[in-house]
């Protein structure tokens, strides 16, 4: 199953991570080899994404360095990690 970009996803991404081409390869990434919530240490961190997740019905997978935000197959927006948790990913 590909990933489906949004043009919401695409803006954000250059905004906040790189302006490049290959935003698909990255999005794909992400949801294919991307952590869960609940495969990280993150505390609180980690229960806020959880009730997040099921208040959006999305998933959230974290990936070098970034919370990549999915509605089934779909990229809906991207955010940075919060940098005291960068180092652990």
């Amino acid at each position: 199953m590909s990933v489906v970009l949004t043009k919401h996803f695409i803006e954000r991404f250059s905004e906040r991570q790189a302006k490049t081409k290959r935003v698909d390869y990255f999005a794909d990434m992400a949801f294919r080899s991307g952590q869960n919530a609940a495969q990280t240490k993150f505390g609180q961190f980690t229960k806020e994404i959880e009730k997040r997740e099921k208040i959006n019905s999305s998933i959230a997978k974290v990936y070098k360095g970034f919370i990549y935000w999915f509605k089934d197959n779909v990229a809906v927006t991207i955010y940075p990690l919060p940098n005291k948790y960068r180092a652990k990913v």
